[in-house]
């Protein structure tokens, strides 16, 4: 069964976000998507075109994304990873944002299916 998660980020005054994801381990990522603005609507608070998004292996630092989060859209949602096979959660993770703008928004969708 295949579980979506969103966690919504706000930038700060240098255009960076942190935020902490709780341990999934033992599920696998299926699909990852980026989606600007407040709660990803589309047009509130906006990133910069072309934002970073990585999300981190907190155990080695790896970005398990493997810089497809890299050139995300300031107006449109996109996929940043489809993963064939999927990619296993390997603990603790932390999803970061860089160059969105200062005090921007967005939402990132992670698609967990458990084992």
């Amino acid at each position: 069964m295949i579980a979506r998660a969103h966690y919504d980020w706000t930038s700060d005054g240098s255009g960076d976000a942190t935020v902490v994801i709780p341990d999934f381990k033992g599920y696998f990522i299926v699909a990852v998507r980026t989606a600007p603005g407040e709660e990803g609507d589309l047009a509130t608070d906006l990133p910069t075109n072309l934002y970073t998004v990585t999300l981190i292996n907190d155990a080695t630092g790896a970005d398990i994304l493997a810089g497809e989060g890299a050139d995300r859209s300031g107006t449109v949602a996109d996929d940043a990873l489809i993963a064939d096979p999927p990619v296993s959660v390997p603990g603790a993770m932390t999803l970061t944002v860089a160059s969105a703008g200062v005090t921007k928004q967005g939402r990132v969708y992670i698609d967990f299916l458990a084992t």
